[in-house]
């Protein structure tokens, strides 16, 4: 009976610890974002204060919040975050696809014009956001949230909804609009 209740216990210290490492981990996000941000706004000539930059900055703040709540363990905090990641892992799909060419021809001026890099990031951020999702839909960490495996799959399958419907209406537009009306073959490469 000993035996099974330290197990118990070094199996929730180590849950609290991998919370912490994530809510770390995202505040470490938020300060890197944070330090992108203000190099961006208030070293650039070219940017002005608009509703962009307002949006940009709540975001961060709310960046913030989130990774205190997701420390504190408040259920609101790992709905945020979840919604966070999910986004954040679709939206690097989104990139994927967005930078994808339509044929051989875009293909081999595409690859002129970006290494190989930029095709990489997405795929690194879209493993990355995933496996946080994964972590910290594990059981053992839900529990500690009182998440359900419905509330779960609930605010993943709406997240997801929601990025994908944005993804199809941004592609209909980049596609229809901006490349259709793009001359790849104006360039000399």
């Amino acid at each position: 009976m000993e035996f099974h209740e330290k197990y118990k216990t070094d199996e929730l210290s180590k849950t609290k610890r991998t919370i912490t490492i994530i809510s770390i981990l995202f505040g470490v996000f938020f300060l890197f974002e944070l330090y992108e941000f203000g190099r961006f706004m208030l070293v650039s000539d070219y940017v002005k204060w608009n509703w962009a930059a307002v949006f940009e900055f709540l975001s961060l703040i709310v960046m913030l919040i989130t990774a205190i709540l997701f420390y504190l363990r408040k259920k609101i905090g790992w709905i945020i975050l979840t919604i966070f990641l999910t986004y954040a892992a679709v939206s690097a799909i989104r990139m994927l696809v967005l930078i994808m060419p339509k044929g051989v021809e875009e293909l081999k001026y595409l690859t002129a014009l970006l290494p190989l890099i930029f095709v990489l990031i997405p795929i690194f951020k879209f493993l990355f956001f995933s496996g946080i999702i994964w972590v910290i839909s594990k059981e053992k960490i839900r529990n500690i949230y009182s998440i359900s495996k419905r509330t779960m799959i609930l605010t993943i399958s709406i997240v997801i909804f929601v990025a994908v419907l944005e993804l199809v209406m941004n592609y209909y537009f980049y596609s229809r609009v901006i490349i259709d009306n793009f001359d790849f073959y104006d360039f000399d490469f």
